[in-house]
């Protein structure tokens, strides 16, 4: 499957000043939202990258619950398209700090 081509929560679409005000649904730790967060503290990852995922679920928690939940292999699930939206931010911050 082609990544660039993926349905649904693609890393270029995302703003990345998005405000983070949570929405009450999110904050009220919707199942999606605290499904991921399980998942992003289970991998076997750096803390510091975790954190970046934790931040990425904060920051785009609107966004990934208004995203449709694909069937599995039709698209990226939300840890997928987590990862992917906060390495593309990572690479950008990166970027930019080349320039600097």
């Amino acid at each position: 499957m082609n990544n660039k081509d993926e349905p649904g929560f693609p890393p270029s679409n995302i703003p990345l000043d998005v405000d983070s005000t949570l929405t009450s649904e999110l904050s009220e730790e919707h199942p999606r939202i605290a499904l991921l967060r399980s998942q992003v503290n289970s991998l076997p990852v750096e803390d510091s990258y975790r954190a970046a995922l934790l931040q990425s679920i904060e920051t785009y928690g609107e966004q990934i619950l208004e995203r449709p939940e694909y069937p599995a292999e039709e698209g990226w699930d939300d840890l997928e398209a987590l990862q992917q939206t906060t390495l593309s931010d990572r690479a950008e911050q990166w970027f930019k700090s080349l320039g600097s």
